[in-house]
């Protein structure tokens, strides 16, 4: 028969076929958009005469899926470079992504063929970081079928000028009285980071970008500096920038004698307190009190001043003014903090507050704003996601707040610090961003963006790439 004949034969019926899949099933054709074999039996009928041919097999091969993605980047000049950095994704026959692992070893083996033309037009094997200019880089991927895809154009990787590391850090020495309170942040003049820009000592800490270690007056390694009594410390502070310099300063912390007056401890007290100290001790100065250096913030409207036995002396204070305190006293029932020589206000009008400024962003939720008392202020709350300044805070029942205006505060329950920056930042290859509760918002490849926040969100160091959406610091390859 010719194959017209054939053709005709089967659509009459006198060539007949029987199909089955692999798994032995009766099909009436075969599916030719996915892999899989066929048993196919052609009858022939003539004059009344039935012949069967013998089985024949018909194989279905898998559609070859292989690819290959990359990326334009620019990178620092005297960083690192390997080929398999502008990789977004290599896709197998199969269709599945190859790991970062692969990557690396179909470079190695050859299956992806790298080549690289430099600013001169001259083909190199490597990119030299030092040389500033855009280097050309073509990948080619064979697959295991012999199948080749070559991207085109070339990628573009560029190498920027050298940047100048303006990181610095320096502290500064102190005195303390026995009694006064002390933090790490009180010997930290300036930190500067690699690009110029200022950073809060408190921020630095909490990034752990700043570390620091204190010795006492032996030589000793302590955990912090003793204030209930006489001594000398040496500090140690050490800042590691973006680019991994470390740089590191010291300072001398001095304890000396409590003196027994309180010279200017009205530190921007706007009360009409007579705040006239002298070298005498209260007359109540004896195991009812103790030593409690701090500042101290009226927040009860006519707060009154009492004097040593507990009588109004007919003072009042102004409320939000600030002062000085250098001794806690408990009398009948009520506990005082001295703000002048015989001049006593009751700590129920006032809080404890301490000097530190930074920005906080709230999550995402609307939040409630107290009062200095821990009351909720009516009609007055913060948004999501929204960012503030702090100029102080404060503990108020055991509790953590900021400040972020005149006697308007926020639980640090439901915000975290954040450090405002400018830069660029490489991710790793397919990393996931999270919103600011720490939720999987979505999954990105390798991209280069814009981080305009570094913050420290549930113990991790994260970078905002977008309005609430963070990436953390260990998926960032670059950061400039």
């Amino acid at each position: 028969m010719t194959t017209d004949e054939i053709v005709i034969a089967i659509k009459d019926g006198t060539i007949t076929t029987a199909i089955t899949d692999s798994d032995g099933n009766t099909v009436n054709s075969p599916d030719t958009t996915k892999a899989g074999k066929y048993t196919i039996t052609y009858t022939y009928t003539i004059n009344g005469k039935i012949v069967s041919s013998q089985p024949v097999i018909l194989t279905v091969n898998a559609k070859d899926q292989s690819s290959i993605t990359a990326k334009d980047s620019t990178i620092k000049n005297g960083a690192s470079w390997q080929p398999s950095d502008n990789i977004s994704f290599v896709t197998k026959t199969d269709g599945s992504d190859m790991t970062t692992n692969e990557i690396n070893d179909a470079i190695n083996n050859g299956s992806i063929k790298v080549t690289i033309t430099d600013p001169s037009g001259n083909t190199v094997t490597s990119i030299d970081t030092t040389n500033v200019g855009d280097y050309k880089v073509t990948y080619t991927y064979t697959d295991d079928k012999g199948n080749s895809t070559t991207i085109n154009p070339p990628i573009t990787v560029t190498v920027s000028n050298p940047v100048v590391n303006n990181s610095a850090l320096s502290t500064k020495d102190s005195t303390l009285k026995a009694g006064n309170t002390w933090n790490p942040v009180d010997n930290v003049k300036t930190i500067v980071d690699s690009s110029g820009n200022s950073l809060t000592a408190s921020q630095a800490l909490t990034d752990k970008t700043l570390t620091y270690t204190i010795q006492d007056s032996t030589g000793s390694t302590v955990d912090s500096v003793d204030t209930t009594k006489v001594g000398s410390y040496k500090i140690t502070y050490s800042y590691t920038d973006t680019t991994g310099k470390v740089l590191t300063s010291t300072a001398a912390i001095t304890v000396t004698k409590d003196p027994a007056d309180n010279n200017g401890s009205n530190s921007s007290g706007t009360g009409n307190s007579n705040n006239n100290s002298t070298d005498q001790p209260d007359s109540n100065n004896s195991d009812d009190t103790e030593i409690f250096n701090g500042t101290i913030t009226i927040s009860t409207i006519n707060a009154k001043i009492y004097d040593d036995k507990g009588n109004f002396t007919n003072w009042i204070l102004t409320l939000d003014s600030n002062w000085l305190t250098d001794r806690k006293m408990s009398l009948n029932g009520q506990t005082y903090y001295r703000i002048a020589t015989n001049q006593w206000v009751k700590v129920s009008d006032t809080y404890v507050y301490y000097n530190n400024t930074g920005y906080i962003k709230t999550y995402s939720g609307n939040y409630p704003l107290v009062d200095s008392q821990g009351k909720i202020i009516a009609n007055a709350s913060l948004n999501a996601n929204s960012n503030w300044r702090f100029d102080r805070y404060a503990y108020f029942n055991n509790q953590k707040y900021y400040r972020v205006a005149t006697n308007k505060w926020i639980n640090a329950e439901n915000v975290f610090e954040y450090q405002p920056i400018s830069k660029i930042l490489n991710t790793k290859i397919h990393v996931k961003l999270f919103d600011s509760n720490g939720n999987v918002v979505r999954t990105i490849s390798s991209l280069s963006l814009k981080t305009d926040q570094a913050a420290t969100i549930n113990g991790t160091k994260m970078y905002r790439v977008a309005t609430n959406e963070w990436i953390k610091a260990t998926d960032v390859k670059n950061l400039y």
